[in-house]
């Protein structure tokens, strides 16, 4: 009897963990499509024609990041819930390049500079987000550095006068790439109202009001 009653709470147990985390709420999402405006439409608006090779040219929208100006707390809690771990990204130099040509990080995350050229390199900037100069880098050699402050970071080659990159610092973790569809997902946030913000290096940047459920939301965004 006592192996029978034993069993009878155990399974009670796993039905009751089973019934708090199918009421645990989950982070929503935010995710759409990204647009621009087609180089007709923008010759329209200035009542002009739009040059043969501007209307052939796409927007690479890979390169634009979308992102929420700040993530509130979660109902009941006194602070956001806390970022992932850092992570790194990489901008590699290459011959008269650095690839890709932009990157985005959250605040507090690291960009790992990468030699992939058989030439030396010197990456630099002197960008008030970040002022840096990371000296001669040998071929093969790579170097991380941490980006603390939001904003935009225009990096160059003291070596290459070609070589430029952006690097694009978010204020949290609420950010994604749209891929070249420009179809995007931003990481789960807490439902609530939210400023969410788009920027393209060709095209600037917008930003909207955003309510997001519990159940997610999906978006048509134009810059």
């Amino acid at each position: 009897m006592q192996r029978i009653q034993a069993a009878m709470l155990r399974a009670a147990a796993a039905l009751g963990l089973a019934a708090l985390a199918g009421c645990a709420a989950p982070g929503a999402v935010i995710r759409g499509t990204l647009r621009v405006p087609t180089p007709a439409a923008r010759s329209t608006t200035s009542g002009g024609h739009a040059p043969r090779a501007a209307a052939e040219r796409r927007p690479d929208l890979s390169e634009a990041v979308v992102y929420v100006e700040r993530i509130p707390a979660p109902a009941g809690k006194r602070s956001p819930p806390a970022p992932p771990a850092p992570a790194r990204a990489r901008l590699y130099s290459e011959p008269d390049r650095f690839e890709p040509r932009v990157v985005a990080v959250a605040r507090g995350d690291s960009v790992v500079f990468v030699n992939r050229d058989k030439r030396w390199h010197s990456p630099f900037s002197v960008s008030p987000a970040k002022r840096f100069e990371l000296g001669s880098v040998a071929p093969g050699k790579s170097h991380p550095l941490r980006f603390e402050r939001p904003g935009i970071v225009r990096v160059f080659c003291k070596l290459h006068a070609d070589s430029s990159a952006l690097v694009f610092v978010t204020p949290n973790p609420g950010w994604a790439h749209p891929d070249a569809s420009g179809t995007f997902a931003l990481p789960a946030l807490p439902p609530g109202s939210y400023e969410l913000k788009a920027w393209h290096p060709r095209y600037g940047e917008r930003r909207w009001r955003v309510d997001l459920p519990r159940r997610g939301v999906a978006l048509e965004l134009v810059l």
